[in-house]
């Protein structure tokens, strides 16, 4: 879709799941504005008749992570390499991105 005509770099994206592996593909889908939302897992919720309840959605918290942010402190953690002359090669955060 980016290489399409009238693509907007501004459009946002939230994807919604719980698997640790929606980190790594907003990631590397290199669109700047991308967020995750989950749910906080609470383990050992069940109740005093052993069984586990639902929570309704006003129990219920919701994480957003930013993964902007994420980004701007992986880029941090690596421009180091960049500033101390360490690299043979232009640094380039996406290419570090896909490499990870």
């Amino acid at each position: 879709e980016k290489m399409q005509p009238g693509y907007n770099p501004y459009t946002r994206h939230c994807m919604y799941g719980l698997d640790a592996d929606l980190i790594i593909l907003g990631l590397v889908s290199h669109e700047p504005h991308f967020a995750l939302l989950r749910e906080e897992v609470v383990y050992g919720g069940r109740g005093s008749s052993g069984t586990s309840r639902l929570r309704s959605a006003e129990e219920t918290t919701f994480l957003l992570l930013s993964l902007s942010l994420y980004r701007e402190y992986i880029n941090l953690e690596f421009v180091e390499l960049q500033q101390q002359n360490l690299l043979s090669y232009d640094y380039d955060l996406e290419r570090i991105l896909d490499d990870w």
